[in-house]
């Protein structure tokens, strides 16, 4: 004897797919296992449950957009920043542009008059190469 289907709460998988949950926790939820949520899909929705699932999640970011940009044109202060921030490209900093050229040569010039010399020892030769005496 078969199983008889699981009645499944399609508008509570709608909900749950666009909070942008996945397959297997909704299958949690509802109590069924992930390949019944999936199976069920292809039967009632004639699509994959991926297919099905991009679409609940693209509805769940343009519901989310939606709302935050009404909240920001009754309220204004952050909520229109935020939406302005991510929707027409506003940023918080300012990108400075810097022209002109510099002059390396006059550097490296001071540099090398302000290098430190090895001091050299009595017999001419510098610090570095003397060795010590063997007695």
């Amino acid at each position: 004897m078969a199983r008889p289907e699981a009645n499944i709460d399609w508008d509570k998988v709608t909900a749950m797919l666009r909070a942008h949950c996945d397959g297997v926790a909704i299958a949690g939820v509802l109590g069924i296992h992930p390949n019944t949520l999936y199976e069920a899909c292809k039967r009632e929705h004639k699509i994959g449950f991926s297919e099905f699932s991009q679409q609940k999640k693209a509805e769940g970011v343009v519901l989310v957009e939606y709302a935050i940009y009404k909240d920001a044109i009754e309220h204004g202060g952050a909520d229109r920043m935020f939406w302005l921030k991510n929707k027409a490209g506003w940023k918080d900093r300012q990108d400075v542009e810097l022209g002109g050229s510099i002059k390396v040569d006059p550097f490296l010039a001071l540099m090398k008059a302000a290098s430190v010399k090895e001091p050299e020892i009595e017999d001419g030769t510098n610090t570095t190469r003397k060795t010590a005496k063997r007695k």
